[in-house]
């Protein structure tokens, strides 16, 4: 629901005389916060040129959003991915988001293609003409550290070169006195000393990054080793910082372009998607240099931030629709695209599962994990949205179960577990005193019903459990046997499914099982509901308001409501 940036770089009209001119100016940018023009999902899309024709000089805003609306939607026919070897000659290009922009320029400067297109400096406003290459995939790498998603598109990025076998001119290209800045922009603590580097494996082929593997595959282990570096010698920093923000993301993106004109073709499509119907001619205003910036980049994008072009926002496309039509009318490359723009995401039936991100919010989460550094790494909410969905019989092919996938391999479990004060506060349940259960080497204690957990641990209690270790009784319950993260994830879902039947009066099944679609990149993660689907519940509760960039998500998540949208 949130609003899209939208900027136009240069407007011409012609009028009978300068006050006329400036009255449609203005009608204009109202009808630019008011069109529906397909911008969501953190799409970028770049117009070279987008004529409205004759205006009524009595234009309302309203009349100007339509007339926005159908040249766009006229636009959209020849729209091309910013990729595509022909898309320099269309009017119109577009990427997945900006990080995709990011890494489609940074794989051309590697391979030394031409970047003579009109769309570029709009596109990576970070990238210089002039300067080198080393020099541009610097200053690419802080382009991406001063926005907001810089935790999860940094990371790819670079995961995104490396698996493209550019590890070794990535390293090259950093500067020392850069990374305590770009360590903080991913929210990560530089190792305490470096680390002696794996000896490489033998030599195989290079895998281009097209597929999908955890940071923990021995094959994915491999190829960061691999690229990042072949000697055994100790690793530099950068070495240090280039393998850790790899293998932080785990995932590479892909960056072969969607193909737009195969209707019926029945393969992977979560990447396939067309940015016909991605059509706004408007751009995100650039952030500004973040402090600490190396002076040498702050300058430089200081003076591209005024000129820079955001994106549009639209998942990739659905194919169940458009192949459940007759054959007789199945459609050609030109209606498939055109199908494509108005037809969001993929269907899911827990089509609510990111309305957890405010209740978990509101049972501290977001406090609990900025203040725990050991438990950051178990991804709780994640083993959360598991857990939940298991209990909701939700499909396991359900697009919404991606979103719940942990993105890091198995880590050690921390030894203690102190939940938030706020628990205490109208979360317990049960009759009586708090209910302890020590073993010689263990303990927990949990509230009067036995079913929330506020502390436990392995080994000595911790000082923070002494204040309720005093207001607790001894009880005969066995100690549960199951392992102390999962104990946690279900100790929140339960704080969650507390907090709900309280404040919102609704039930999990309530708020997450509901039609929609779905769509989710690297960054951004967003739903789509009909109008008819809005629940003054949740709006009375605040659960439908976009969370914006979650940063326990690594994710920007955005919540719309359209007319039509139906979902399975």
């Amino acid at each position: 629901m949130g609003a899209p940036h939208r900027t136009v770089r240069r407007l011409r009209l012609r009028a009978p005389d300068e006050a006329s001119a400036r009255h449609t100016a203005l009608r204009l940018e109202d009808a630019l916060r008011t069109a529906s023009l397909h911008d969501d999902n953190g799409r970028l899309v770049l117009v070279r040129r987008l004529a409205l024709g004759r205006l009524p000089a009595d234009a309302t805003a309203q009349t100007l959003a339509l007339a926005l609306e159908r040249a766009v939607e006229r636009l959209g026919a020849s729209c091309l991915y910013g990729g595509d070897e022909a898309a320099p000659a269309a009017d119109a290009v577009w990427f997945r988001d900006p990080l995709d922009a990011h890494a489609a320029l940074a794989l051309r400067l590697l391979a030394g293609k031409t970047l003579d297109a009109w769309y570029w400096p709009l596109a990576v406003p970070a990238w210089d003409r002039q300067a080198g290459v080393q020099d541009n995939l610097r200053a690419l790498a802080f382009g991406l550290a001063v926005r907001e998603d810089a935790p999860a598109a940094l990371p790819q990025w670079i995961a995104t070169l490396v698996h493209g076998g550019h590890g070794e001119r990535l390293c090259a290209c950093l500067r020392d006195q850069d990374l305590p800045w770009l360590w903080q922009a991913v929210g990560m603590e530089p190792p305490a000393q470096a680390v002696p580097h794996r000896p490489a494996p033998a030599a195989e082929p290079t895998l281009r990054a097209t597929g999908y593997t955890t940071a923990t595959d021995p094959e994915n282990r491999a190829r960061i080793d691999r690229e990042v570096g072949q000697t055994a010698a100790p690793e530099t920093a950068r070495r240090a910082f280039v393998r850790r923000l790899c293998e932080s993301a785990g995932r590479p993106i892909r960056h072969e372009q969607p193909r737009l004109d195969r209707p019926n073709d029945p393969g992977p499509r979560p990447d396939r998607a067309s940015g016909l119907r991605d059509g706004p001619f408007v751009l995100k205003p650039a952030q500004a240099p973040a402090p600490g910036l190396p002076p040498d980049l702050t300058r430089r994008m200081t003076a591209e931030a005024r000129r820079q072009h955001a994106g549009s926002r639209r998942p990739p496309d659905r194919d169940e629709e458009r192949d459940a039509r007759p054959a007789e009318a199945a459609p050609g490359a030109m209606s498939a695209r055109l199908d494509l723009w108005r037809r969001p995401g993929l269907a899911t039936t827990a089509g609510g599962l990111m309305f957890l991100v405010a209740v978990l919010n509101r049972c501290a989460y977001s406090e609990w994990w900025q203040s725990q550094a050991d438990w950051q790494a178990q991804e709780i909410a994640r083993k959360v949205l598991t857990l939940l969905l298991d209990r909701l019989h939700v499909d396991a092919d359900d697009p919404a179960r991606q979103l719940a996938a942990r993105r890091s391999g198995q880590r050690d479990t921390p030894k203690r577990f102190i939940a938030p004060a706020a628990w205490r506060d109208g979360l317990l349940r049960g009759r009586g005193a708090l209910r302890r259960s020590i073993a010689p080497d263990a303990g927990s204690i949990t509230d009067p019903s036995g079913h929330l957990i506020l502390a436990a641990w392995s080994g000595p209690s911790p000082e923070a459990a002494a204040e309720l270790l005093r207001n607790a009784q001894p009880s005969a319950a066995a100690e549960a046997e199951m392992p102390l993260a999962d104990r946690v994830a279900a100790a929140w879902l339960t704080a969650c499914r507390r907090w709900l039947r309280r404040y919102a009066g609704l039930s999990l099944a309530d708020v997450v099982r509901r039609p929609a679609y779905l769509a989710h990149t690297p960054t951004h993660i967003d739903f789509w509901f009909d109008l008819g689907q809005a629940d003054l519940r949740l709006r009375r509760a605040g659960l439908d308001l976009d969370p914006g960039w979650v940063p326990w998500l690594g994710r920007v998540v955005s919540f719309h409501y359209e007319h039509e949208v139906t979902g399975p």
